[in-house]
């Protein structure tokens, strides 16, 4: 596994983001970072099935891989069947993206999960009251999500496994 290379970069499934208000809107988020910075973050409603992940992949990691890594990257992705799908794995086999999966239950070991965690709790931390809002915010830590944050983000991952190592696999606390 790539540690600490340019050429790696991180996806994850979508995320729910909740908004304080009496019908509770639901919002996904795809999005992706790398040594050379994050992707564009997708924002959809609906469930996500194979034939969205790849309309995703097509409209977010292609443009990023192409302008910041001349599709020379790894993709790293978690272990969610739709991630794994034959129409995904074809689609990345025909656009030549290599590609590697997390291991099973181990969202510690994906870096990704810390920026969705970070940006779950700004967007709580801001109480939106509609889902503009929520959308307004997921915007704004977009923007605060930095080719720096990304690399911290990506190197926490060396103090992460060797927490894993030490607990015999077992969470890392990290």
């Amino acid at each position: 596994m790539v540690l600490k290379s340019s050429k790696l970069l991180k996806n994850s499934r979508p995320m729910a983001v909740p908004c304080s208000s009496k019908h509770a809107s639901k919002l996904n988020v795809w999005g992706g970072i790398s040594y050379r910075g994050p992707t564009e973050f997708g924002i959809f409603k609906t469930n996500m099935d194979s034939f969205l992940y790849r309309d995703i992949l097509s409209e977010f990691l292609i443009p990023f891989g192409a302008h910041k890594y001349l599709m020379n990257f790894i993709l790293h992705q978690d272990n969610d069947p739709k991630h794994a799908s034959k129409l995904c794995t074809s689609f990345l086999e025909i656009n030549n993206i290599r590609w590697v999966k997390s291991p099973p239950n181990s969202p510690d070991l994906n870096p990704i999960e810390m920026v969705w965690n970070e940006m779950k709790n700004f967007i709580r931390s801001n109480n939106p009251k509609s889902e503009d809002e929520v959308r307004g915010l997921i915007k704004r830590f977009q923007k605060a999500l930095t080719q720096e944050k990304c690399q911290n983000y990506i190197n926490n991952l060396k103090t992460v496994i060797k927490k894993v190592i030490e607990n015999d696999g077992g969470w890392s606390d990290c």
